[in-house]
């Protein structure tokens, strides 16, 4: 995955990496917070850069925006129509090239290929939690 030149890879082919990546770890987690922890060190371990919580505007902040303009967006509660207002705002950001959705709720295979004309892809995790 280092050997990916994230900036200059279209945002379908980040997004599905770092999802395939993302979904060869097990994750121990009772929270959102302990997942996020997770999701950091199989980033880091795959030599991926990331912020944690970067600030897009006043109201929008991903769980962690990679370079190459990824966004990752953490859930395991809340509702579909919840995280889809979330992540459309998200996806206004002109340094959003692509969104990710990572989380355990059943309704994650609803989320849409894309929104404002940028790719969304989502990975559900299985069998996980504490």
């Amino acid at each position: 995955m280092s050997d990916l030149i994230v900036d200059a890879a279209p945002p379908e082919a980040l997004l599905e990496q770092v999802a395939v990546t993302l979904s060869r770890y097990r994750y121990r987690f009772s929270d959102e917070d302990s997942l996020q922890q997770g999701i950091a060190k199989a980033l880091s371990a795959n030599g991926l850069i990331f912020q944690r919580e970067k600030s897009l505007s006043q109201r929008d902040r991903p769980d962690f925006l990679l370079t190459g303009g990824l966004a990752i967006e953490i859930k395991i509660g809340g509702s579909l129509a919840d995280v889809l207002r979330q992540v459309a705002r998200y996806a206004e950001h002109e340094r959003v090239r692509g969104i990710l959705v990572v989380g355990t709720p059943a309704w994650l295979s609803r989320v849409p290929e894309s929104l404002a004309g940028k790719p969304l892809f989502h990975l559900r995790l299985l069998g996980s939690l504490l």
